[in-house]
């Protein structure tokens, strides 16, 4: 969070993405929502929104690459009013795992036909969970202010489940069976075979209401061949991905200083005619290392693959079956210190905002393995910079700020 505004600048670059991606000529897209399956913030929201808006159109479908959580987001919405809530128990968690892939086939469940009846004790109950929810919100601004941690800081939301009848028997379904990658990478069933003959005789009781109903499904990720992640391990995916909020490291790059974010990605600084503030996207946990640019190549050799880098791991024959760092180059106009030229996406590692004086014209040259997932995108966070406090002696590196207090109340329809 870079300013009181971030929630909708990213709402507004998400939708220009889809516009400039073409997969809106014919106005297909009808909202968009900010939602987090791991804190459960925006989740009701969306689940009013799928009520009002859906309806009984049809069925659900989740979609999108590997690895960018729609299986954690399936889970959540089970658990939620979006589906039947008296044959919940019959149907299977999705696998949430950081290997790519994990969805093997449709998993799905049933969703509530959104009665008059149902929806206003909906709306009775997420109005008491509001009450509730502004204390609780309450009390974490004043821990922030205090205490600061990242973890005070993040927007977090309450999913709760509505007390329907406990005689309802319509939109009943059948059960799929979800499938995992063990630590040996070959496929195995996750219910047990007593487990799944029970249930498939609870749902067979069922089946004469199964011609009438919707459904939502989580479907298989698309190997999207710009991610670097198609070519990392498990133990390389646990690093890279972040377990906590992510703060943003600014750094003070000099013509000719080049700097590591691990062993996946480097940026360099090629041409201009004064210092330019690098803001790093990333887990808290890779390192960044800034050097001159004639001791960069024996940097990366001697530390390639060590715990200097993290990421890759392993010795020579891991190294070598990943692609070798290859770069793009971009010219930048500044813009001022204060605000971000744009952002500088490296794949799977994360991204940089890039910020120079106004007016100066300067080259950057960004590395990824392949030069998979490098390209330019309007900044995320343009204000990120500001975040930053005085400079560490003697070092590239600023201290950063404490965590925003920042709150957003829940919208009306809930």
């Amino acid at each position: 969070m870079d300013s009181h505004k971030y929630l909708d600048h990213l709402k507004h670059s998400l939708l220009d993405a889809c516009i400039k991606a073409g997969w809106n000529l014919h106005g297909n897209i009808k909202h968009v929502a900010l939602v987090s399956a791991k804190t459960g913030y925006g989740i009701e929201n969306l689940v009013s929104k799928l009520f009002t808006d859906w309806n009984r159109c049809g069925d659900i479908y989740l979609v999108g690459c590997t690895n960018v959580g729609k299986s954690s987001l399936f889970n959540v919405l089970l658990q939620s009013d979006l589906c039947k809530s008296n044959i919940r128990d019959l149907f299977e968690r999705a696998t949430v795992s950081i290997w790519p892939g994990t969805t093997m086939n449709l998993l799905k469940f049933p969703l509530l036909q959104p009665t008059p009846e149902r929806m206003y004790k909906r709306k009775k109950r997420l109005l008491e969970d509001k009450e509730e929810f502004e204390l609780w919100e309450k009390k974490r601004r004043q821990y922030l202010d205090l205490v600061g941690l990242s973890k005070n800081a993040v927007l977090k939301g309450f999913v709760g489940q509505t007390q329907f009848s406990e005689n309802e028997t319509s939109f009943e379904g059948h059960l799929d069976v979800s499938y995992a990658f063990d630590p040996a990478n070959s496929v195995i069933e996750k219910a047990t075979k007593k487990t799944k003959v029970l249930k498939r005789k609870q749902l067979l009781k069922m089946a004469p209401n199964l011609a009438n109903c919707h459904w939502f499904y989580d479907t298989p990720g698309i190997m999207n061949p710009e991610q670097i992640i198609n070519f990392l391990e498990p133990k390389e995916l646990q690093i890279l991905t972040p377990n906590e909020m992510l703060r943003p490291r600014t750094v003070k790059l000099k013509s000719t200083q080049v700097m590591y974010i691990t062993g996946l990605a480097c940026i360099e600084y090629v041409k201009g005619d004064m210092h330019v503030l690098v803001t790093v996207i990333t887990n808290l946990d890779n390192p960044i290392h800034v050097l001159e640019a004639t001791e960069s190549q024996s940097f990366f050799k001697e530390n390639i693959g060590t715990d200097v880098l993290k990421v890759p791991l392993g010795g020579k024959d891991r190294l070598d079956k990943l692609p070798p760092l290859v770069s793009k180059e971009f010219n930048l106009l500044g813009t001022g210190f204060k605000y971000t030229i744009c952002d500088i996406v490296l794949s799977s590692v994360g991204w940089i905002g890039v910020s120079a004086k106004a007016g100066s014209e300067i080259v950057v040259r960004a590395y990824t393995p392949g030069g998979y997932g490098c390209h330019l995108r309007p900044p995320l966070l343009p204000e990120a910079v500001n975040l930053k406090k005085r400079s560490i002696k003697n070092s590239p590196f600023y201290l950063m700020k404490k965590p925003m207090s920042m709150w957003t109340p829940p919208s009306s329809d809930t």
